[in-house]
């Protein structure tokens, strides 16, 4: 969905969660920035500043995230960074989770970033073995199983300090 014109519900959030698009940001990529032009990379800060926006207003928990990227040199460091590995305890098959893949996690409203649960990384960096296709960019970008299940228990306390965001949507 696109946050710029979203309307967020008349109720309180329990917790935020945002991936806007690492295309034109990664820094794996970096190579191809150049071709991509100044649109491209206009419009990833935008969608950026807007999740960051609508996360900041929800008074809930939140995270943002995103691959190591060019976000900390327009924005600020990221407040985590993770590998799979680290969480693939959690998953239901640990080994396929086996893997690093620095990604960068910018947080606020009270997000308890999970203890570790890990195993050590005997795949190594797997992304740039997906092989091209239609998949190709939902595979990369998928949040891995392990780590979501971690964040999710972490901050499911029952307690939410957070206020509905009001009918306006983010400006």
């Amino acid at each position: 969905a696109d946050l710029r014109t979203w309307t967020p519900p008349n109720r309180p959030i329990a917790f935020v969660f945002a991936w806007p698009p690492c295309d034109h940001l990664a820094v794996s990529g970096a190579r191809w920035f150049r071709g991509k032009g100044l649109r491209a990379l206009a419009l990833s800060i935008e969608l950026f500043a807007v999740a960051a926006e609508v996360c900041e207003a929800s008074g809930a928990p939140y995270m943002i995230e995103n691959p190591v990227s060019t976000i900390s040199t327009y924005w600020r460091e990221p407040d985590f960074m993770f590998d799979p590995a680290s969480y693939a305890l959690f998953a239901d098959d640990a080994d396929t989770e086996a893997y690093t893949k620095r990604t960068c996690l910018w947080t606020g409203g009270g997000f308890v970033m999970p203890d570790h649960a890990g195993v050590d990384p005997v795949l190594g960096s797997v992304m740039h073995r997906v092989p091209p296709g239609p998949d190709r960019k939902n595979i990369r970008s998928a949040t891995p199983t392990g780590f979501a299940r971690a964040v999710f228990a972490a901050n499911s306390t029952g307690e939410r300090p957070n206020a509905p965001l009001a009918q306006k949507g983010p400006s």
